[in-house]
Protein backbone atom coordinates (compact mmCIF):
# COMPACT_ATOMS: atom_id res chain seq x y z
CA UNK A 1 0.00 0.00 0.00
CA UNK A 2 0.88 3.68 -0.71
CA UNK A 3 3.00 4.64 2.04
CA UNK A 4 2.23 8.46 2.53
CA UNK A 5 3.11 11.01 5.19
CA UNK A 6 -0.04 13.96 4.48
CA UNK A 7 0.91 16.99 5.88
CA UNK A 8 -1.85 19.62 6.85
CA UNK A 9 0.30 22.63 5.54
CA UNK A 10 -2.97 25.22 5.52
CA UNK A 11 -6.32 24.55 6.58
CA UNK A 12 -8.05 24.02 3.06
CA UNK A 13 -4.53 22.06 1.44
CA UNK A 14 -3.35 18.89 2.01
CA UNK A 15 0.41 18.14 0.60
CA UNK A 16 1.29 14.41 0.59
CA UNK A 17 4.34 12.91 1.07
CA UNK A 18 5.55 11.38 -2.45
CA UNK A 19 3.53 11.98 -5.60
CA UNK A 20 2.51 8.18 -7.10
CA UNK A 21 4.86 6.81 -9.31
CA UNK A 22 6.13 3.89 -11.27
CA UNK A 23 8.49 1.33 -8.92
CA UNK A 24 11.91 1.91 -9.02
CA UNK A 25 13.91 -0.78 -10.54
CA UNK A 26 16.30 -2.17 -7.76
CA UNK A 27 19.74 -2.26 -8.17
CA UNK A 28 21.63 -5.27 -6.58
CA UNK A 29 24.11 -3.02 -4.83
CA UNK A 30 21.41 -0.71 -2.61
CA UNK A 31 20.88 -2.03 1.03
CA UNK A 32 17.46 -2.82 2.08
CA UNK A 33 15.07 -1.91 -0.98
CA UNK A 34 13.70 -5.44 -1.43
CA UNK A 35 10.11 -5.49 0.29
CA UNK A 36 10.57 -7.59 3.74
CA UNK A 37 7.66 -10.64 4.25
CA UNK A 38 5.33 -8.95 5.83
CA UNK A 39 3.92 -12.18 7.58
CA UNK A 40 7.60 -13.03 8.78
CA UNK A 41 8.09 -9.61 10.25
CA UNK A 42 4.59 -9.31 12.02
CA UNK A 43 4.99 -12.71 13.56
CA UNK A 44 8.60 -11.72 14.47
CA UNK A 45 7.53 -8.19 16.35
CA UNK A 46 4.86 -10.07 17.98
CA UNK A 47 7.14 -12.24 19.99
CA UNK A 48 9.13 -9.74 21.36
CA UNK A 49 8.12 -8.79 24.92
CA UNK A 50 6.80 -4.75 25.89
CA UNK A 51 9.81 -2.68 26.97
CA UNK A 52 8.98 -1.97 30.68
CA UNK A 53 10.64 0.88 31.95
CA UNK A 54 9.38 3.62 34.49
CA UNK A 55 11.13 6.32 32.20
CA UNK A 56 11.19 6.71 28.86
CA UNK A 57 14.15 4.91 27.07
CA UNK A 58 16.72 6.60 24.88
CA UNK A 59 17.86 5.09 21.10
CA UNK A 60 20.66 6.64 19.41
CA UNK A 61 20.18 7.31 15.30
CA UNK A 62 23.68 6.53 13.44
CA UNK A 63 23.42 8.61 10.44
CA UNK A 64 26.15 9.12 7.67
CA UNK A 65 25.83 12.91 9.19
CA UNK A 66 26.19 12.48 12.64
CA UNK A 67 24.02 11.05 15.58
CA UNK A 68 21.25 11.54 16.83
CA UNK A 69 19.53 10.73 20.40
CA UNK A 70 15.85 10.38 20.84
CA UNK A 71 13.63 10.28 23.72
CA UNK A 72 10.68 7.46 22.96
CA UNK A 73 7.63 8.12 24.55
CA UNK A 74 6.26 5.12 26.19
CA UNK A 75 4.39 6.27 28.31
CA UNK A 76 2.69 8.98 26.17
CA UNK A 77 2.37 6.90 22.90
CA UNK A 78 2.39 3.30 24.16
CA UNK A 79 1.62 1.26 21.26
CA UNK A 80 3.79 3.33 18.81
CA UNK A 81 6.57 3.38 21.38
CA UNK A 82 6.72 -0.33 21.32
CA UNK A 83 6.10 -1.03 18.05
CA UNK A 84 9.65 1.43 16.92
CA UNK A 85 11.69 -0.21 19.97
CA UNK A 86 10.90 -3.58 18.73
CA UNK A 87 11.43 -2.66 15.37
CA UNK A 88 14.85 -1.18 16.53
CA UNK A 89 15.62 -4.01 18.60
CA UNK A 90 15.56 -6.69 15.23
CA UNK A 91 17.94 -3.97 13.53
CA UNK A 92 14.95 -3.11 11.04
CA UNK A 93 16.12 0.43 10.74
CA UNK A 94 19.81 -0.35 9.64
CA UNK A 95 21.22 0.48 6.22
CA UNK A 96 18.00 2.36 5.48
CA UNK A 97 17.85 5.93 4.07
CA UNK A 98 15.75 9.13 4.81
CA UNK A 99 14.21 9.13 1.79
CA UNK A 100 12.28 12.80 2.04
CA UNK A 101 13.62 16.61 3.04
CA UNK A 102 11.62 19.00 2.85
CA UNK A 103 13.72 22.21 4.29
CA UNK A 104 12.09 24.18 7.20
CA UNK A 105 9.41 21.37 7.60
CA UNK A 106 10.41 17.65 8.21
CA UNK A 107 13.31 15.16 7.24
CA UNK A 108 11.45 11.65 6.76
CA UNK A 109 12.67 8.16 6.66
CA UNK A 110 12.11 4.24 8.11
CA UNK A 111 11.12 2.84 4.52
CA UNK A 112 12.23 -0.96 3.82
CA UNK A 113 12.14 -0.01 -0.04
CA UNK A 114 13.17 3.26 0.36
CA UNK A 115 10.58 5.32 -1.98
CA UNK A 116 8.16 6.43 0.70
CA UNK A 117 5.82 3.18 -0.08
CA UNK A 118 7.09 0.71 1.91
CA UNK A 119 6.25 -0.41 5.73
CA UNK A 120 6.68 -3.73 8.10
CA UNK A 121 3.45 -5.23 6.79
CA UNK A 122 1.16 -4.38 9.27
CA UNK A 123 -0.32 -0.93 11.01
CA UNK A 124 -0.52 0.64 14.26
CA UNK A 125 -3.57 2.74 15.55
CA UNK A 126 -3.07 6.27 15.64
CA UNK A 127 -2.11 8.05 19.57
CA UNK A 128 -2.93 11.94 18.70
CA UNK A 129 -2.70 14.24 21.71
CA UNK A 130 1.02 15.09 21.70
CA UNK A 131 2.10 18.52 20.24
CA UNK A 132 4.38 18.96 17.18
CA UNK A 133 7.24 21.16 18.12
CA UNK A 134 11.28 21.38 17.05
CA UNK A 135 12.86 18.18 16.99
CA UNK A 136 9.18 16.29 17.48
CA UNK A 137 9.13 12.20 16.03
CA UNK A 138 6.32 11.36 14.39
CA UNK A 139 4.87 8.72 12.86
CA UNK A 140 4.04 8.91 8.75
CA UNK A 141 0.54 7.63 7.49
CA UNK A 142 -1.09 7.32 4.56
CA UNK A 143 -4.79 7.84 6.37
CA UNK A 144 -6.08 7.13 10.39
CA UNK A 145 -4.49 4.27 11.66
CA UNK A 146 -2.13 3.33 9.06
CA UNK A 147 1.16 4.06 10.83
CA UNK A 148 3.72 1.32 10.37
CA UNK A 149 7.68 1.98 10.51
CA UNK A 150 8.34 5.78 9.15
CA UNK A 151 8.85 8.20 10.85
CA UNK A 152 9.86 12.31 10.44
CA UNK A 153 11.61 14.69 12.72
CA UNK A 154 9.83 18.09 12.78
CA UNK A 155 12.31 21.47 11.69
CA UNK A 156 10.18 24.02 13.77
CA UNK A 157 7.11 23.94 15.30
CA UNK A 158 4.27 22.45 12.94
CA UNK A 159 0.66 23.10 14.98
CA UNK A 160 -1.05 22.20 11.67
CA UNK A 161 0.32 18.02 12.39
CA UNK A 162 -0.87 17.85 15.55
CA UNK A 163 -4.65 16.67 15.22
CA UNK A 164 -3.52 14.24 12.38
CA UNK A 165 -0.62 12.35 13.60
CA UNK A 166 1.24 10.73 16.20
CA UNK A 167 4.50 12.31 18.04
CA UNK A 168 5.89 9.30 19.87
CA UNK A 169 9.39 11.10 20.47
CA UNK A 170 11.87 13.81 20.26
CA UNK A 171 15.33 14.74 20.10
CA UNK A 172 16.98 15.60 22.59
CA UNK A 173 19.93 15.82 21.14
CA UNK A 174 21.95 15.84 18.32
CA UNK A 175 18.98 18.25 16.42
CA UNK A 176 22.05 20.17 14.53
CA UNK A 177 22.74 16.89 12.34
CA UNK A 178 18.81 17.01 11.22
CA UNK A 179 19.21 20.34 9.96
CA UNK A 180 22.85 19.25 8.14
CA UNK A 181 20.65 16.60 6.72
CA UNK A 182 17.68 18.90 5.83
CA UNK A 183 20.06 21.32 3.73
CA UNK A 184 20.85 18.75 1.09
CA UNK A 185 19.31 18.93 -2.22
CA UNK A 186 16.42 17.49 -3.56
CA UNK A 187 14.39 16.00 -6.52
CA UNK A 188 11.10 17.34 -7.73
CA UNK A 189 9.61 14.48 -5.58
CA UNK A 190 11.76 15.57 -2.36
CA UNK A 191 14.04 12.61 -2.16
CA UNK A 192 17.95 13.77 -1.95
CA UNK A 193 20.36 13.14 -4.50
CA UNK A 194 22.52 11.78 -2.86
CA UNK A 195 21.53 9.25 -0.44
CA UNK A 196 21.99 9.64 3.22
CA UNK A 197 21.76 6.40 5.19
CA UNK A 198 20.53 5.29 9.01
CA UNK A 199 23.45 3.62 9.65
CA UNK A 200 21.57 1.74 12.60
CA UNK A 201 19.29 2.76 15.49
CA UNK A 202 20.33 1.61 18.87
CA UNK A 203 18.73 1.50 22.71
CA UNK A 204 21.42 3.52 24.85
Amino acid sequence: MKKLLVFLLIPLFVLASCAKKETKEVKKEEPMKVALDKTAMTNRIQKIPDFVSERNLIVVIETDSGNMEMEVFLREAPKTAQNFLKLVSTGFYDSLTFHRIVPDFVIQGGDPLGDGTGGPGYYVNDEIGMKHKLGSVGMATSGPNTAGSQFYICLKDLPQLDANYTVFGKIISGMDVASKIALLKTDENERPLDEIYIKRIYIK
